[in-house]
C-alpha cells in the first residue's frame, strides 16, 4: 500500500514524468505451483483470450491462476499455473469454451473479499484533472 501511495503522490506532483511500475514480486520459490498445459486450435485462441483479453483475465481472476497462451504453433499451448483447484477449474473452463465455441462460459463477478482479513487502506486526495493520469490508458 505504501508503494502505491508513493507512486500516486509522485504522479500528482510531477504529471509530466509519472513513475513506472516495477516488475512483479518474485513467486515464493519454496512453494510448488501446479501447471497444466492444454492444446488449443489456433482458430479458437481469440475466443479464449476474448475482446481486449477480457475472457482470459476473467478466468485468471475467478480461478486465481496465471494463463500463458503460446501461439508459436498450431495447436497453440495454453499453460495454466496456480493452485491445484484453480488450475483444474481454469482447465475445465478453457476446455468448455473450446468444445462449445458458440456458447462460451461467462466469468462471474469478482470474488468477495475475505471479511476475516484486515486489508490496509489509504485514501489520497487527487485533483480532478489528474485522475486520468493516475488511472492510465485503458484503466
Amino acid at each position: 500500500v505504501q508503494l502505491a501511495v508513493e507512486m500516486v503522490n509522485t504522479m500528482m506532483s510531477n504529471p509530466s514524468n509519472p513513475p513506472r511500475a516495477g516488475p512483479a514480486p518474485e513467486a515464493d520459490a519454496s512453494v510448488e505451483y501446479p501447471e497444466e498445459t492444454i492444446s488449443c486450435p489456433k482458430h479458437l485462441v481469440p475466443l479464449v483470450i476474448g475482446k481486449g483479453g477480457s475472457t482470459v483475465r476473467g478466468i485468471e481472476r475467478d480461478t486465481q491462476t496465471k494463463i500463458d497462451i503460446r501461439q508459436d504453433r498450431d495447436p497453440c499451448r495454453v499453460c495454466i499455473t496456480g493452485t491445484k483447484e484453480g488450475v483444474q477449474l481454469a482447465v475445465e473452463m478453457v476446455n468448455t469454451m473450446m468444445s462449445n465455441p458458440s456458447n462460451p462460459p461467462r466469468a462471474g463477478p469478482a470474488p468477495e473479499a475475505d471479511a476475516s482479513v484486515e486489508y490496509p487502506e489509504e485514501t489520497i486526495s487527487c485533483p480532478k484533472h489528474l485522475v486520468p493520469l493516475v488511472i492510465g490508458k485503458g484503466g
